[in-house]
Formats: C-alpha cells, sequence, structure tokens
C-alpha cells in the first residue's frame, strides 16, 4: 500500500513518512514540520505522530484510494482527475497568449506552488508511540563499579539442644576452675547422653582445657602461699606464716590435685612452721652482719643506705629493721659512727627495738641545734615520745654520762626482757660509759624488732649483732 505524501506547514518542502518514523520531522496537532523546521522550534518533547491518512493527500500514479475501513474509495480519485484537468487547462491557455504576443512561451523555474488544501479526512485515535533512541550519540559503555558488594553472611545455623546443653557446660569454667568437678561431673554426663553427637569431642577438648587451666593456677596460687609464709616465717611471725595456706585449702581443699602432692607439701611447710615456733621460743634466733654487700639486701632498708666496705652508710633519715622476727626478748647491739651533722634540728643516730612506727625504745647519740652532745635512752608509746617520763611513768635507774665526738666509734647495746629494758654505751675499748634500766611497772613497749635508725646526719654502723628469744609475744 502506498504511504501518504506529506508537506512542512512553514517550507512545503516534502515530508517522507520516514522522517516521522525516525523523529526527524514533527507532527504537532495538524502541522507538520521538516527535520530542518522543527530544528528552529521551541524545545518540546518529540513524539511522532500515529500513522495516519494525510492532511495533504496526492495519491501516487497507479495508486487507488482507501477509506478509513479499508475499501477504495473513490474521493482520492476524483480529486486526482480534476487536478489533472487544471493542469492541462492551463498548459493550453498558455499556449494560446504565447501564440498571440508572436513571442516564444517562457516557462517559470520559481518553486512550484504547493497544491491546494483539502479537507483533513476524519483520522481514528492512535495510541501514542514512544520515539525511538537518537543515532546521534553512540551508547555509552556502563561504569564499572569500584568496589565490590559486600559478601552476605550465610545464614547461621540453627543450634541443637546439644550444642544449647554444652553451651550451659561452659558457662561454669571460671579462671580459678572451682568448679572443675562440677564439670567434670556434666561433661561425662554429656558424652555418654550424646556418644554420636559433633558436640561430644568438643565436651571433652573443653574438660581437658579446664582442667590444666586449673592446675595451673593452682600452683601458682599455692606458689604465692609459700613465699609468704618463708618471709614471715623469718619475720618470727609463725600464726601468720601457718594462715598463709588457708585460701588455698579454701579454694581447693575437695579437688583431686588438693588431695594429691599439693596437700603434702602444704604438710610439710606447716611442720616447719611449728618446728621453727618451738625453736625460737626456747633457743630463740641470732643474727650477725657486718655489712657485706650481700648480706644487706635482706634487711628493709630505707633509700640511701648503702652497705660497703664493712659498714652501712647511711646519708638520709630513716630506720632500717634487721631481718628478724619480733620478739619478747631481744639483745642487739653494734659500733655507731657520727660522721657529720646534715641539716638543722637534733641529730640521732643509734639502736631501735620496733614493734610499729608509734611504738618503739631508742638508745642513740644526739646533737642538739645549739650544740651539746650527749646520750639519749627513749620510749614511744602510741606515737607519744618520751612516755616513758611522762604517761607511763616507768622506773629508772641510771649511772654514768657521756659526750661523745664525731669520728669516732661507740658500741650501742640494748637488751629487752619480761620486766625491763636496759640501754648500754661502751667505748670502742670496751669500757662502759652509761647504762639506764626502766622497770616496766607500767603501760609500755615490750616486743619488737632490732634495728638502726638515723637523722641530721651522716653515718657508718658496723658490727651489727641481735638474738630474739620468746616467740610467745611475736604476734
Amino acid at each position: 500500500m502506498a504511504e501518504a505524501i506529506l508537506y512542512c506547514d512553514r517550507c512545503a518542502r516534502l515530508v517522507p513518512p520516514s522522517d516521522l518514523e525516525s523523529g526527524g520531522a514533527v507532527r504537532t496537532g495538524n502541522a507538520v514540520f521538516c527535520a530542518a523546521c522543527a530544528s528552529t522550534l521551541p524545545a518540546r518533547p518529540r513524539t511522532p505522530a500515529p500513522r495516519a491518512p494525510a492532511r495533504r493527500t496526492t495519491p501516487a500514479r497507479g495508486a487507488k484510494g482507501v477509506n478509513d475501513r479499508g475499501r477504495p474509495s473513490p474521493v482520492p480519485l476524483f480529486l486526482a482527475v480534476l487536478a489533472g484537468s487544471a493542469v492541462v487547462a492551463s498548459l493550453v491557455t498558455a499556449l494560446l497568449v504565447g501564440g498571440d504576443s508572436g513571442q516564444a512561451p517562457t516557462v517559470s523555474m520559481s518553486q512550484p506552488k504547493a497544491p491546494p488544501r483539502l479537507a483533513a479526512p476524519v483520522v481514528r485515535s492512535v495510541p501514542a508511540v514512544a520515539p525511538p533512541p537518537s543515532p546521534a550519540a553512540p551508547e555509552s559503555t556502563p561504569a564499572v563499579p569500584t568496589t565490590l558488594p559486600a559478601a552476605t553472611a550465610p545464614p547461621a545455623a540453627e543450634e541443637t539442644p546439644a550444642g544449647a546443653e554444652l553451651d550451659r557446660i561452659r558457662d561454669l569454667v571460671d579462671p580459678t576452675g572451682s568448679r572443675l568437678d562440677e564439670i567434670r561431673r556434666l561433661v561425662d554426663a554429656y558424652v555418654a547422653a550424646h556418644p554420636q553427637s559433633p558436640e561430644s569431642a568438643e565436651a571433652r577438648t573443653l574438660l581437658a582445657e579446664t582442667e590444666r587451666s586449673f592446675v595451673t593456677q593452682a600452683e601458682s596460687n599455692l606458689k604465692s602461699a609459700m613465699d609468704q609464709a618463708n618471709a614471715l616465717l623469718e619475720r618470727g611471725m609463725y600464726d601468720q606464716a601457718a594462715r598463709s595456706f588457708t585460701y588455698v585449702k579454701m579454694l581447693y581443699g575437695t579437688s583431686a590435685w588438693y588431695g594429691g602432692k599439693a596437700k603434702s607439701r602444704i604438710d610439710e611447710a606447716l611442720a616447719r612452721i611449728v618446728a621453727a615456733k618451738e625453736k625460737f621460743a626456747t633457743a630463740g634466733i641470732a643474727f650477725r652482719d657486718e655489712f657485706t654487700e650481700a648480706a644487706a639486701t635482706s634487711w628493709e632498708m630505707p633509700a640511701g643506705w648503702v652497705a660497703s666496705d664493712g659498714a652501712l652508710a647511711a646519708a638520709s633519715q630513716g630506720t632500717a629493721i634487721a631481718p628478724l622476727p619480733a620478739g619478747g626478748v631481744v639483745t642487739a647491739e653494734a659500733l655507731v659512727e657520727v660522721k657529720r651533722r646534715e641539716g638543722g634540728g637534733h641529730t640521732a643516730a643509734g639502736l631501735v627495738i620496733q614493734k610499729d612506727g608509734s611504738n618503739f625504745w631508742y638508745l642513740g647519740l644526739c646533737e642538739a641545734p645549739d650544740g651539746p652532745r650527749y646520750a639519749e635512752f627513749h620510749e614511744s608509746l602510741n606515737g607519744q615520745w618520751m612516755a616513758q617520763l611522762n604517761s607511763s611513768k616507768l622506773t629508772v635507774t641510771s649511772s654514768g654520762d657521756i659526750g661523745w665526738d664525731f669520728n669516732t666509734p661507740y658500741r650501742l647495746v640494748i637488751e629487752l626482757r619480761k620486766d625491763r629494758i636496759t640501754g648500754i654505751i661502751k667505748d670502742v675499748d670496751g669500757n662502759e660509759r652509761s647504762r639506764t634500766t626502766f622497770t616496766f611497772d607500767n603501760d609500755a613497749v615490750r616486743t619488737g624488732r632490732p634495728g638502726l635508725t638515723a637523722r641530721s646526719c651522716v653515718v657508718a654502723f658496723d658490727d651489727f649483732s641481735a638474738r630474739v628469744v620468746d616467740a610467745g609475744t611475736s604476734d
């Protein structure tokens, strides 16, 4: 079937149907525009018009007209005959006119006029068709994403009853392993109830790891208890040393580990503590130190005190306690040589028997800020200095007096007994220069550990010895 021929309403050029189909020419309402004229129109969506009978119809030569129902129509044939007759009449008229004028006829080269407009036939409504994509620009290559999408985790497997039961057993595990026996019983029952389940192997592994962790932690706690007991034993604190194993017994007393070697090791340690306590009560403990570097490390020493060249040099204020227990019968002595004053206030250097920082006896060499040097023997009771002369008012007996010199050694001796305490000062040759005794007829410090003290001076201590007896008052 021949296609209808359309003309541009602006320039009267022929508009082929293929231009409308490709979107180059456009139809707007009853007007048709060629591709050139359409490019000058205001921008608007280009929607190609549905194919329909053209407003300007010039049937092709030999073509038959077709009405809107598909049958041959007499109207286009009649119009074609009429148009052809008009053209023939025009040519004849031109020839006649030209013959009369005696001139050759001329042919106009101007653009032929468009045929007259005919009434547009009725066109049925056709749904709009979207325009095809423009072929002007090549289709771009889709961009490649720079990052890959996150992998989706597989769905979690549904927990089985056996797995839930194993989780409950895991919750019983604690760092001390104190519930090992309970875990062992539950794992045995679990494996018996689920012999073929994959979780049975996990349960056995859990039990083995728990047992290893339990033994490691228990051995560590036992070692700490042993170290603490030995430190207290050196100080004569026998009852406290025995109590060092209470925590271990409480945690592990019912375990298989404790019932094995651990209990025997603890029993041996307790036996040594009892024996040391009995020996201390009868014979006491003797200690001697000439202040070699190795021996002095066992002292409870303040900073700035250094053992060298067979002497303990003290250049700062403080008190050093010997590695001995406290006792109610104590004898201690040492050579004391004050080198020089260091700082203001009273200088002091000598021996102590100390229960704690607020309760002790002190025997030493003193220099007042204004110069006099003398020996002193005083008590601190519950933090009150010189309590033996004030709150306690102990009975005192004294003989001799001493004025001492710098860079001269003196031997100081303290003897603590059940009913009294005595302080003695001798020269380097052993001659007694002074002796003072306080009788315990009132409240007083009656037990302690021997040591050395210094304040506001540089002093050298040497040839220290002590013996401590009577563990009954050590606690």
